[in-house]
């Protein structure tokens, strides 16, 4: 796919995602599947891991849980040196597979910490068990709750939309710069050739009297 189409592709599911996520019916997993084929497009791995946490992939969940239960662990005993160790090696792990820990801020941790609000869950399966505890007038199933679920889905929603938001601009704006840079340096060139072609043209006139 040539470097127009793919970004056409990604511009054109950039305005889809936002009008999905700015809909309060419409799917955060529809979104979020979206932006991650948009972040693949682009190149941008630290959307993609984002999206692909959001979408309960092992590679990444996996290795965020185990820092989370090695922090959590480290908290409880600060002067345990096996926590400490699991805490750096949880870390590495993180790291090896290219995750930004600055990439997820404390809101999300929380989220990711409460199974009640679904954890680490594929982003769907929550809001499926969102929607069923919601159908079935139930406050919680036993594992999940209700406003947990819901306050999950809506910070997915929206950071989500946040970070298509800043791909949309990054796309729309990217060239504008360098445009109006281009069609200005081709003014100057213009005029400077110009005034070169009368400067040329002048000295081969003749000189009066």
């Amino acid at each position: 796919m040539s470097s127009t189409r793919a970004t056409q592709e990604a511009q054109e599911l950039l305005k889809q995602i936002l009008n999905e996520l700015e809909n309060s019916k419409g799917s955060v997993a529809s979104g979020i599947q979206r932006l991650l084929r948009v972040a693949t497009i682009l190149g941008d791995e630290n959307v993609k891991i984002w999206c692909q946490v959001q979408l309960g992939d092992g590679t990444y969940t996996d290795a965020l849980e185990e820092l989370l239960k090695a922090g959590i662990a480290a908290h409880k005993n600060p002067t345990d040196e096996k926590a400490k160790k699991a805490l750096d090696d949880g870390r590495k792990k993180v790291e090896e597979v290219g995750i930004r820990l600055d990439f997820f801020d404390q809101q999300e941790w929380t989220f990711k910490a409460d199974a009640g609000a679904g954890g680490f869950g594929n982003i769907g399966s929550i809001e499926e068990r969102y929607a069923d505890l919601v159908r079935t007038k139930r406050g919680n199933d036993g594992t999940h709750y209700k406003n947990n679920l819901h306050e999950h889905l809506a910070y997915v929603r929206r950071v989500g939309h946040q970070r298509a938001t800043a791909l949309h601009n990054r796309l729309a704006y990217a060239d504008t710069p360098q445009t109006s840079f281009d069609v200005l340096k081709r003014a100057l060139t213009t005029s400077c050739w110009t005034l070169h072609l009368i400067r040329q043209s002048s000295s081969c006139l003749p000189s009066e009297g």
